[in-house]
């Protein structure tokens, strides 16, 4: 083969070999590109743990829940300390004015306390008439309450209801239900009441009305009396017996029945003065159920609760009238004090 002829053939040779690694590369570098396309590349996992952010406080006017979703930390559980006994709010031995009642607290708070309501009579008051209580009712135990009332004419029917039903008696009654959470004081739910002249009209009134949270009753001197019984028969006709007379309107009045079950089960202590027979001394309107003086009303009233079922006593005390004596006094809170609570 001619020398030239050769030279040709090599450098023929040469350029094809360097096309086909053209070739191969090319080939190579596609492959490597659809790779990268189809498949995702491998990230090695970062070693460093993941730090929650921190929690930040509420603004003011934003709600705590919002403060805590920014955090992903858990909250500590809230404790709440045990509730202990509240303890009594007033002094043992102390006097207090609440509203338009005086209350005198015995000198010791322990244990279940019986509440004794004074009810004072025509111009008195409140601390006047429990003064000469005070001293009895801390030898019992008793939580003295007296309240001030402003009363009326007491021989207008009118002016008791008046001032009754809209007034003392639902008055009392809304009073005795605070007491306990204004004192801190554990209060037996029955009262003894002791009310002499007004105020033993004003006494038995509330036991009708409020029978299952009376407990016992010692009443002094009253002028007139309202009969447990809801109807009266007068030349053989049948009538109901309104409020004050009787007890025939109650739900009208008060908003409920007569409870004679319940009101078996006050205790009544009934005293008046043997020279308290005045008939100028008290209103004629009850004279056809009571008689016409105070001596025959109680008489009439003690009666009619013993045909009713319920205990009573009658005391008349020799030689006095319409007044209210020490002796007096003391054999209505001797009464009190012998009841079962």
């Amino acid at each position: 083969m001619p020398a030239g002829e050769g030279c040709r053939v090599a450098l023929g040779r040469g350029r094809a070999r360097r096309w086909r690694w053209t070739a191969a590369l090319l080939v190579l570098a596609a492959w490597l590109l659809a790779s990268a396309c189809t498949a995702p590349a491998s990230v090695a996992p970062d070693p460093t743990p993941v730090r929650p952010p921190p929690t930040r406080p509420a603004l003011d006017g934003e709600p705590a829940a919002s403060a805590r979703l920014l955090s992903t930390e858990r909250q500590p559980p809230t404790v709440t300390a045990p509730t202990a006994t509240p303890a009594p709010q007033v002094a043992p031995g102390s006097d207090l004015t609440l509203d338009e009642f005086f209350v005198h607290v015995p000198p010791s708070t322990d244990g279940q306390l019986q509440v004794l309501v004074a009810l004072h009579g025509m111009e008195g008051n409140g601390p006047a008439f429990a003064r000469p209580l005070i001293a009895r009712a801390d030898r019992e135990g008793w939580l003295l309450v007296a309240p001030t009332f402003e009363y009326g004419d007491w021989q207008d029917p009118a002016q008791l209801i008046r001032e009754e039903c809209s007034g003392f008696i639902p008055r009392l009654y809304a009073f005795l239900n605070e007491l306990p959470g204004r004192t801190g004081l554990d209060l037996a739910p029955r009262v003894v009441i002791f009310g002499a002249s007004r105020g033993a009209q004003l006494a038995h009134r509330f036991a009708l009305v409020y029978p299952e949270r009376t407990r016992a009753l010692a009443l002094m001197a009253g002028g007139v009396w309202t009969l447990p019984q809801r109807e009266v028969v007068t030349d053989g006709q049948r009538s109901v017996l309104p409020y004050p007379f009787g007890a025939g309107d109650l739900r009208e009045r008060f908003g409920r029945e007569l409870n004679e079950g319940a009101l078996r089960r006050v205790l009544f202590w009934v005293g008046v003065g043997a020279n308290d027979n005045d008939p100028r001394e008290v209103p004629r309107q009850w004279d056809p159920l009571l008689g016409n003086n105070r001596l025959a009303r109680a008489q009439a009233f003690v009666r009619r609760l013993g045909e009713l079922g319920a205990r009573a006593q009658l005391t008349v005390f020799p030689g006095v009238g319409h007044t209210l004596t020490d002796e007096m006094r003391a054999q209505a809170l001797d009464f009190l004090a012998t009841t079962d609570s």
